[in-house]
């Protein structure tokens, strides 16, 4: 299993943004084998902008103010046309957070802002998949999720106090971890397309694959399936293969490791 790189790159005004950042990186780290490196980009220097180059992945961070993303944040943004002009960050995996004062704050249009900013650079985006609480009257505001949002994690934050909510540092971690664990299958797609492309042949592929699929059942099952789509199986000898992976998998055979007790 190899390890993989994911950095933040964020601006904090007033602090609120900056304890939203900890928190993903803390949900992140919590998958084994992470590193996680966290930018200023209101002060990125030469080696930040390495970090970014290298990344695995990389989850950007903004307060919303009047509707969009920080000035400091857009600066950033206009400075990555370097890179989008070599597709440095092409298919790298992408995530968002950001926080105001207010419930709404038209926080959605910032997350908006940063998934097109995503776009633009042709990475994948990772949304926050985490149903949204406090929306019924037995509900609470501790929920996780509680503004409800879909496509990144929101917070909200008074602006008299420094203190951000419990439930908003809870789904900050959840977007960590999420990204965390689809980097890692993205990683290991990638290595099996690599190892797979040209040689694939009944069930060997998938078994060879799996060897160094890592940890859990769900990124043997995505690599798997990148083995049968480079090589075009589909037929019954296909399937009768990939069972008896799985079923390696399950028992630990192959690679020894049982990889479905951790999933």
């Amino acid at each position: 299993m190899s390890d993989i790189s994911i950095v933040i790159a964020s601006h904090s005004g007033y602090g609120h943004t900056a304890q939203i950042a900890t928190a993903v990186a803390d949900g992140a780290r919590s998958l084994a084998g992470t590193h996680v490196h966290r930018v200023d980009v209101a002060s990125l220097s030469d080696a930040d902008w390495e970090l970014l180059d290298a990344a695995d992945a990389i989850i950007f961070g903004t307060p919303t103010y009047m509707g969009t993303a920080s000035g400091a944040f857009h600066a950033f943004a206009e400075a990555s046309s370097k890179r989008w002009m070599t597709r440095a960050w092409s298919d790298k995996l992408a995530a968002g957070f950001t926080n105001s004062g207010s419930m709404s704050g038209d926080k959605l249009h910032t997350l908006q802002y940063l998934s097109l900013l995503a776009a633009q650079h042709g990475m994948l985006w990772v949304s926050l998949n985490l149903l949204p609480g406090w929306n019924t009257t037995t509900s609470s505001p501790q929920d996780d999720n509680r503004l409800g949002f879909y496509l990144g994690a929101g917070a909200q934050s008074f602006n008299d106090t420094p203190a951000v909510h419990d439930a908003d540092l809870n789904t900050a971690r959840h977007l960590g971890r999420r990204v965390a664990e689809h980097t890692r299958i993205h990683r290991a797609g990638l290595a099996a397309a690599a190892h797979c492309h040209g040689s694939c042949s009944s069930g060997v592929c998938a078994g060879q694959c799996l060897a160094g699929a890592g940890e859990d059942m769900s990124t043997a099952t995505a690599i798997m399936n990148v083995c049968d789509d480079v090589s075009g199986r589909g037929g019954r000898g296909s399937h009768d293969s990939r069972a008896g992976v799985e079923r390696d998998v399950r028992e630990g055979h192959g690679g020894g490791r049982g990889l479905l007790r951790a999933a």
